[in-house]
């Protein structure tokens, strides 16, 4: 009787994994994986949230905290080497400007985005922690922590001191008001179906 032994010359591929050890929610990182010897074939697990768990450097998009590990090996199974890697998925920074807002007559809101963040960036082009609203409209900030990962709020301050009133068709009569709403003198004109009217004005 005869026995054959296979004995492979290639060596072990010594693989390693570089990539992000830490992204923002929504963000994707691409493992990349360095290895010695070539046509080798690769499997990671879990397989989860990868473009694809068969090749040597898929993209990774997490939604939480998650430990990836790479086999790698020649196509007999017989040299194989194996990596992991730990994706931490951190947090969003929280942000709040509050409840939207209604004033009257002349304002001078301060808007705060809090402090402790690397970046801001109002709608107004301000990149201050806090800025001041003299004025109806809505105004949003982006901020951004020291990780990098960002987030917005938006808040609307609106003019409740506009008064509005209804136009009004009474026996062939119609009642026109402009500028309608507003906070100040309305222009009010009657006029008939004959195309003849007049103009008042009310305060």
């Amino acid at each position: 009787d005869s026995m054959y032994v296979f004995v492979s010359n290639n060596p072990s591929p010594n693989i390693s994994i570089n990539g992000d050890s830490a992204i923002c929610p929504g963000i994707s990182t691409q493992l990349n994986t360095t290895s010695f010897g070539s046509g080798l074939l690769y499997s990671w697990s879990p397989g989860t949230f990868l473009d694809d768990s068969t090749i040597s450097s898929p993209v990774a998009s997490p939604t939480a905290t998650i430990t990836y590990i790479v086999t790698a090996g020649d196509s007999m199974g017989i040299c194989t080497d194996t990596a992991s890697i730990t994706i931490f998925v951190n947090s969003s920074p929280t942000i709040s400007l509050g409840p939207d807002l209604s004033y009257c007559d002349s304002i001078s809101i301060v808007l705060d985005a809090g402090s402790g963040f690397s970046s801001y960036l109002w709608s107004t082009g301000s990149i201050l922690q806090s800025i001041n609203a003299t004025s109806a409209g809505s105004y949003w900030v982006n901020i951004t922590d020291s990780g990098g990962c960002a987030n917005s709020d938006t808040i609307n301050i609106t003019d409740s001191c506009l008064i509005g009133m209804n136009e009004i068709e009474d026996q062939g009569n119609l009642l026109i008001v402009y500028p309608n709403p507003n906070k100040g003198k309305f222009i009010i004109q009657i006029s008939d179906f004959s195309g003849a009217g007049s103009e008042n004005r009310a305060s």
